[in-house]
């Protein structure tokens, strides 16, 4: 099998999916592989945005053990958000093992003209030193003030056009990579 692989639990899948088999305990993978892959998709059932104390996003929270032998951690999160107000200013967090993540926590100010505006989706990635044991990985936000909040999670319009307001899927992806 050439190509990009995916391995999970020593279970070896190409890039289309397709299951070709398992590797020894004693295998060497190539550098630039992805193995370990862990992927959630959350639905969430309540809007975030108006915290004004640092909170984990939905669907965000991991305990992750890398891949042993690997060299770092991808860890991706995505969802969407909108103003509540007419402007929005949220600032996120990264946590390792539960403590912020140096040089990563950063703000996001959206500024129009009602509380329906402003909508779309943030991605969150970021990129650790590999690490052995299990550690918990996650996003935390918090709103400026009760000014300031927004809706996270959640759309303003629906897809099929019925007006109403939907909760928006959560992507959670995190891998390691030899």
């Amino acid at each position: 099998m050439t190509g990009i692989f995916k391995i999970n639990n020593n279970e070896v899948f190409g890039s289309d999916g397709t299951f070709s088999g398992t590797i020894g305990s004693g295998a060497t993978l190539p550098d630039g592989t992805m193995c370990g892959y862990t992927e959630t998709t959350t639905t969430p059932t309540a809007v975030q945005g108006s915290d004004t104390n640092y909170t984990t996003l939905t669907g965000s929270a991991i305990l992750y053990t890398p891949v042993s032998g690997s060299s770092f951690v991808v860890y991706d999160y995505q969802t969407c958000f909108s103003n509540s107000h007419t402007n929005s200013l949220l600032t996120f967090k990264f946590y390792y093992d539960g403590s912020p993540i140096a040089n990563t926590n950063h703000g996001f100010y959206a500024k129009f003209g009602d509380g329906d505006a402003g909508y779309g989706y943030k991605n969150f990635r970021f990129v650790l030193p590999s690490w052995s044991g299990s550690k918990e990985l996650k996003v935390a936000y918090r709103a400026h003030s009760s000014s300031y909040t927004a809706r996270i999670h959640r759309s303003t319009y629906s897809g099929d056009g019925s007006g109403d307001d939907v909760y928006v899927k959560i992507y959670r992806q995190t891998y390691s990579v030899m």
